[in-house]
């Protein structure tokens, strides 16, 4: 069996020992090995070598006077083993490692040996023992066990990782890494875009795994940037270790809340970037305070960014099937879409025509009265007519990037006033319910096109709302724009249509799949949205509970 490589200072002693204790004791005061010798007859130490003041840090005399200041050195959890080795072998030779804990709370390992003395009688007179400080061997010994367990963690990582069918496999297939078993939740977030430049509007968590069922699940879920403070804490350059969430500056009052009823203490966040595409965010959430070492965070990295490469190809599977699937659907969208069109000029076409042909008619006389109740609808009815048309040439004009939008210094006060008749007319038996602060900043906004968002956001309101319900208009100030949302109090839009209702011609559909309304043509939202974000805002539908929509957009302040 090979000795450890520390072993060859024990012979040298051992055979001064048995030799004659004269050169005992000036081979010990020169070797840097704690060298003791113990009498049996008194049971007390009768010699330990300087070495012992060094490495216990502790002094000879405090030995002399008892050899209870030695046991009390041994680490609690190695003490009862070494004590019990130490009675069983009171008169013979045993070998042991065990650790010392020195006045200053370091932790130090020793590999200790023990040599009966004879006299010459062959009775046991003295017992000898040697001490060597061996913690920079473990320390080697630990490190190199650790890599090699990394290494083969690492090895099975990659296997699983490359037999992954889908995101879920990569993550549960991280779940598996050591530092991190203990995580009571793990997530992937997805941005809407590769965050660059421009910061993306939402995220969504693609998948996700937990331990308990009594937390609420998120997988699927859709947050927006300006709502979900706890995005704010999403970085580039590296990873975000949060060791305490009740005591890092980095966590807001707002995501500190949001946590805890995650039952989240500690959590983890790793940027997931392939091909310079920083594209989403791997987070790991802890129910404890946990503390993590620098090369364990290293190594973590290391697996992540191997995840985060078998992710974006599954992604960029997912797109290419998306695309095909795309156009297929655009095509069956521009079929359907011509039918639409066709529908919507031809159905005020036909009320215009058979009016205009009854006030025609030769053969009757129609009274006042009748005649004004005709004109009044052919009026209506041109006016659809109008706004259609209005409302497609402004998508093309906003599509093609000619549609002239001039931002300047506005109050959002007299943006307000100038289109409140028009929006309270548009309400008609809804009550509408203006709430605007004082004080709010200017912003930097086309005056013309804000009043079309608004006008389009409040007939949309008044149109999927029932009569004698409340519409509200309220803005906020925040720190780089102003805040506008348009609520209602209808049936509210499910999360998986919210972002599709902002498309060109999509319009919400029942269970049975007709559309919720035959209003319109789904144009008015997609060109708020294009409009907002040609001034430098946003657009989205908030996330809340119960019934009701709310859609809200930003506005930049001067000097954005």
């Amino acid at each position: 069996m090979t000795q450890p490589p520390y072993t060859a200072p024990y012979r040298q002693a051992e055979q001064a020992l048995q030799e004659s204790e004269e050169l005992f004791r000036p081979l010990a005061e020169n070797l840097n090995l704690v060298l003791w010798m113990k009498d049996l007859a008194t049971d007390r130490i009768v010699y330990i070598s300087p070495a012992y003041e060094a490495i216990w840090n502790r002094t000879r005399e405090s030995l002399y006077e008892s050899s209870q200041s030695f046991v009390d050195a041994i680490h609690p959890e190695d003490r009862e083993r070494i004590l019990a080795a130490m009675t069983a072998h009171k008169q013979g030779g045993f070998s042991e490692e065990y650790r010392i804990v020195t006045p200053d709370g370091s932790v130090r390992w020793m590999s200790a040996r023990t040599f009966p003395i004879h006299e010459s009688d062959g009775q046991v007179a003295r017992i000898a023992g040697f001490a060597l400080d061996i913690t920079q061997h473990k320390k080697v010994e630990e490190t190199l066990r650790s890599v090699l367990a990394r290494t083969q963690e690492r090895y099975l990582l990659s296997r699983r990782i490359g037999a992954a069918r889908a995101a879920e496999d990569v993550l549960y297939a991280l779940r598996s890494v050591t530092t991190f078993s203990d995580a009571q939740r793990a997530a992937i977030w997805l941005f809407d875009q590769p965050w660059g430049e421009v910061t993306p509007s939402r995220c969504d968590i693609l998948v996700e795994w937990q331990d308990s069922s009594d937390l609420p699940a998120l997988a699927g879920a859709s947050y927006s940037f300006e709502q979900y403070q706890f995005t704010q804490l999403f970085v580039r350059d590296e990873p975000l270790w949060i060791d305490d969430i009740q005591t890092d500056p980095h966590v807001s009052d707002h995501t500190r809340s949001l946590l805890t009823k995650l039952q989240t203490r500690s959590f983890v966040l790793f940027p997931l970037i392939t091909s310079n595409q920083w594209y989403g965010m791997l987070t790991l959430h802890f129910s404890t305070p946990k503390l993590l070492r620098p090369e364990d965070f290293s190594y973590f990295e290391k697996v992540v960014n191997q995840a985060a490469a078998a992710i974006y190809n599954f992604l960029l599977l997912e797109a290419e099937t998306r695309a095909r699937q795309e156009a297929e659907r655009a095509n069956q969208v521009k079929v359907k879409f011509l039918a639409m069109i066709s529908h919507e000029l031809r159905t005020p076409l036909t009320s215009i025509k058979g009016f205009a042909t009854t006030l025609l008619a030769d053969d009757v006389a129609w009274d006042p009265d009748s005649q004004r109740d005709f004109i009044k609808t052919i009026n209506q009815e041109a006016d659809k007519l109008t706004e259609l048309i209005e409302h497609l040439l402004d998508l093309s004009r906003l599509e093609s990037g000619t549609l002239r939008i001039v931002p300047e210094e506005q109050h959002l006060e007299n943006i307000v006033n100038n289109v409140l008749p028009r929006l309270q007319a548009l309400a008609g038996d809804h009550a509408l319910v203006i709430n605007l602060p004082e004080g709010l900043p200017p912003v930097m906004a086309d005056p013309q096109r804000v009043e079309q968002v608004m006008f389009n956001l409040v007939s949309n309101a008044a149109k999927y709302s029932p009569a004698g319900t409340q519409i509200t208009l309220s803005a906020a100030a925040r720190h780089k724009d102003i805040q506008v949302n348009v609520s209602d109090q209808g049936a509210g839009i499910v999360p998986e249509e919210r972002q599709r209702v902002f498309e060109p011609f999509y319009r919400v559909e029942k269970e049975d799949g007709t559309a919720k309304s035959a209003q319109g043509v789904g144009l008015g939202l997609a060109i708020c949205k294009s409009l907002v974000e040609a001034q430098g805002g946003s657009i989205w539908i908030q996330d809340q509970p119960g019934p009701g929509t709310t859609i809200s957009f930003t506005l930049p302040t001067m000097g954005q």
